[in-house]
């Protein structure tokens, strides 16, 4: 009775707010979700408390979270630009320039925020329509509209203008002449997470924020205040939030990790990247005619490696060949973990996947996903290996 009478007091809170609380799909790390929920409160330090659909209040350990869906509709895109972000992340809006070596970028939903020069990829406009050009790795690169090219170290940049400065001196570019600016520079590799939040809003940026310390995601009724990738506090509202995915805790995701190894070496000596969330040919992963949207797409011959940190015990994975394969794709595939083989397909074509597969990887380090043809030398040898899991306990 206390914890209805509870939930009844938040519910009236939120009303009291003039907010309309929206229902929330929530999916914990056991994989089970819980449908119509309302969001009270959330922090790292106390969990997420909720209420479901029969009023009693439920309390979940953050890194017990995998995401949290709203009912909301999406809204349509806003902003001239695109910030594409180091980590994955997105974000749709203006430059709203440079505070020493942070670029401020406005979002609607979630106002100016702060990014550090060296977690920038690219920033493109949203109606591009030229071949992006890769940037050299020791400088920045801007694409013009009309094809042309500028190389040279990035400076600054206002509402109207940006600036390059290279051997022939400083030179401003009126950004409505941009269509794409890339920073050079190497990537790291992205490793097994801290306990982190990565947010969506309705219109489709995405941002991932810390969940731990003093500026942790903070979530009360309505409000939402988080810190942006430059350490600033800002502060949004629940019903701009579409989803919210919880990084680093119980559940890591493959897709997350990027391979500290990626070997291809097919019979033609054709490079084909490895896709993340789609098949090796850029297009939706699909295996007997059903769409897997979060996996990685290979082609045979083929071998990632992931380097772990030991604090997992089980794999969740299935591999197959995407549909696209057909008619001749074959492939077998294998699973091995420092040295030691933990699974091995028989030949597969295209269109077959396996089972979900549950694997031991306690104390593990080094865990090697293998893509090898068959009868068929490596035509069409298209693989997906989908809704790879890692779990602690």
């Amino acid at each position: 009775m206390k914890k209805i009478l509870a939930a009844a007091v938040v519910t009236l809170l939120a009303w009291s707010a003039g907010t309309a609380c929206a229902d929330w799909a929530i999916t914990t790390a056991d994989f089970k979700e819980v449908k119509r929920a309302t969001i009270n409160e959330w922090t790292v330090a106390e969990g997420l408390s909720f209420t479901p659909d029969n009023g009693e209040l439920v309390k979940v350990k953050s890194r017990e979270l995998v995401t949290l869906v709203s009912d909301r509709r999406p809204a349509p895109r806003t902003g001239k630009w695109q910030l594409a972000l180091r980590n994955g992340d997105s974000l749709l809006g203006e430059p709203a320039g440079i505070s020493g070596q942070t670029l401020n970028f406005k979002v609607a939903e979630l106002g100016t925020v702060g990014v550090p020069l060296k977690n920038v990829a690219a920033m493109t406009s949203t109606d591009a329509k030229n071949i992006v050009m890769a940037a050299p790795a020791d400088r920045d690169l801007v694409r013009l509209k009309n094809g042309d090219a500028i190389e040279g170290i990035f400076v600054t940049i206002t509402g109207d203008k940006l600036q390059m400065q290279n051997d022939a001196g400083d030179t401003e570019v009126e950004l409505a002449r941009v269509e794409r600016l890339t920073l050079g520079g190497a990537f790291s590799p992205r490793a097994v997470p801290p306990l982190s939040a990565r947010i969506t809003t309705i219109s489709g940026s995405v941002l991932t924020v810390p969940m731990e310390g003093k500026e942790g995601l903070r979530w009360r009724i309505a409000e939402v205040t988080f810190s942006d990738p430059a350490g600033q506090s800002r502060k949004t509202s629940s019903d701009q939030l579409l989803q919210v995915e919880v990084l680093g805790g119980r559940v890591v995701w493959l897709t997350e990790l990027d391979p500290a190894k990626d070997v291809q070496s097919t019979f033609m000596g054709t490079k084909w990247p490895t896709q993340s969330n789609r098949n090796v040919v850029g297009g939706p992963m699909r295996m007997g005619k059903t769409e897997y949207r979060r996996g990685l797409g290979v082609h045979t011959r083929s071998a990632l490696t992931f380097e772990l940190d030991g604090s997992f015990d089980t794999l969740l994975i299935r591999g197959g060949l995407d549909d696209s394969a057909a008619p001749h794709g074959q492939a077998k595939l294998s699973i091995v973990l420092d040295g030691k083989t933990l699974w091995q397909s028989e030949t597969m074509k295209a269109g077959e996947i396996s089972t979900e597969l549950t694997l031991p990887v306690k104390n593990g380090r080094t865990l090697e996903l293998k893509a090898d043809p068959a009868d068929k030398l490596d035509v069409l040898g298209r693989v997906n290996w989908v809704n790879a899991a890692l779990i602690r306990k």
